[in-house]
């Protein structure tokens, strides 16, 4: 059996039609040198993670498996560990990983979210591939953004397909305002802002779990975190452990 991949692919989605949310931009998801709380996480995979606390980074739990330890590079400084508690398994709807830390870091968390809405503008921020077909280019931070387009147990973006003259899938990646994830972005966060305005005191939705592919796009799937159940359990964690996880 192959070993699971940093971004679990599911089953081919169908039959879902994506809203009218404007014309597709023709600019590229961007590289950025921003969001400082967003780091690469090395584990047996590499994977995305988010600053949520002084001592916590919250990633995927498929991110973990086959794994004792941990080690995150924020640009600044880097930091390890082999302490963190998995949520959920690989395929569940409490697929996200808490990484604790001995030692506190100096870097601004995003707090976890409480609210977030369909058809609300939101940022992904990745350390993935950017060629999907070829699963290249990781380790580059990468932002873009999207809509949502449904909220359940999951939150969920669309991406359509989209070349640039060429073959090859260049998806984060995809259109810069229809974000979508690759290999090495998972774990990744989903980040809204209350005032609408992308960017601007944003806090952290999901965690990203799997990509649903379809025949004309392709489905981005985060675990919620708005979810009542997610939110009591880190917040036990936090109290447990005394990480100083933000929320709001």
């Amino acid at each position: 059996m192959k070993r699971l991949f940093s971004l679990i692919l599911l089953m081919i989605l169908s039959g879902c039609a994506q809203k009218n949310y404007g014309p597709v931009s023709s600019i590229p998801v961007g590289v950025t040198t921003g969001y400082p709380a967003v780091v690469l996480v090395h584990t047996r995979h590499q994977c995305t993670g988010t600053i949520v606390g002084s001592k916590a980074i919250l990633t995927a739990a498929h991110c973990l498996e086959d794994s004792d330890h941990f080690r995150a590079f924020t640009g600044r400084t880097n930091v390890s560990g082999n302490r963190f508690v998995k949520m959920g398994g690989p395929n569940s709807s409490e697929d996200v990983a808490v990484l604790m830390l001995d030692h506190p870091m100096d870097i601004e968390p995003y707090p976890i979210g409480s609210v977030i809405a369909e058809d609300a503008w939101v940022t992904l921020v990745g350390y993935g591939c950017n060629d999907f077909v070829t699963q290249t280019g990781s380790g580059i931070k990468r932002k873009g953004t999207n809509v949502i387009t449904a909220i359940n147990q999951f939150i969920e973006v669309m991406t359509p397909w989209w070349t640039r003259g060429r073959t090859n899938i260049d998806n984060l990646v995809g259109p810069e305002n229809r974000a979508g994830s690759c290999f090495g972005d998972s774990g990744g966060p989903l980040l809204f802002s209350r005032s609408g305005r992308v960017g601007e005191e944003e806090s952290l939705v999901g965690v990203l779990h799997s990509v649903l592919q379809g025949s004309s796009q392709y489905t981005t799937t985060f675990v919620n975190l708005t979810r009542p159940d997610m939110r009591d359990a880190l917040m036990k964690i936090n109290r447990e452990q005394q990480l100083g996880i933000q929320f709001n």
